[in-house]
Formats: structure tokens, sequence, C-alpha cells
């Protein structure tokens, strides 16, 4: 007998043991041991939702940094007096408005939610 026709006699055989097929029903494997997530045709063709944070998250670090460097101006200031600190202050509230309009333009691009 050839390869090919023992294939599809272990496959009708393999078959058979599935019984009958619905979108929802999971596939058994021949292999102990290995197990195959169940999932419907409907929830693998879903749409992925948008995390409200997916875009602005990787903006995060950069606005902590620039409030903290805020921070540290605010106390030196405090401590020494020198003006040079609240112009400092100035240009990184600046930078924060600018990303976080950035980003709000962004959002509203790709769709995170409308600009109403």
């Amino acid at each position: 007998m050839s390869k090919t026709i023992e294939k599809k006699k272990d496959f009708d055989k393999w078959m058979e043991k599935q019984g009958r097929l619905n979108d929802n029903t999971s596939i058994k494997k021949k292999k102990k041991g290995t197990k195959i997530k169940e999932q419907s045709w409907a929830k693998m063709n879903e749409k992925d939702e948008k995390s409200w944070d997916d875009f602005r998250n990787q903006y995060n670090g950069i606005i902590k940094n620039l409030l903290n460097n805020i921070d540290i101006c605010n106390r030196r200031y405090a401590e020494e007096g020198e003006g040079g600190y609240l112009i400092q202050r100035k240009v990184y509230i600046k930078e924060i408005e600018e990303i976080k309009t950035f980003v709000k333009k962004k959002e509203i691009e790709l769709g995170y939610y409308s600009n109403e």
C-alpha cells in the first residue's frame, strides 16, 4: 500500500474520532500533552479593541521625566533663588504641553475617540 493511501486512512480514522465539527469545537491532537486553545471563529475574526493607553503609553516616561525636572527647578529656585530655574521650568512646561497636544491629535487620527 502506498504512503499516500495509508495517510488518507489514518486521517479518515482521526476525523471519525473527532466527531462532527462546528465553529466552537476544539480539535483533539494525536499527541498527548498538547492542548489546543478553544476559540470560536467569531472571536478569531473579531477586530482588536484599542486600549485607551496604547499610543500614549510610549510618551509616559518622557512626560514623567519632564515633570521631575520641573520639580527639581521648583526646589532649586526655592533653595537658591536663581531666576534661571524659572526660565527652564517654563521650557519644560511648554514641552509637556506640546507632547500632550501631539498625543491627543494623533489619538484622534488613529480613531481612539472622536474630536467632540
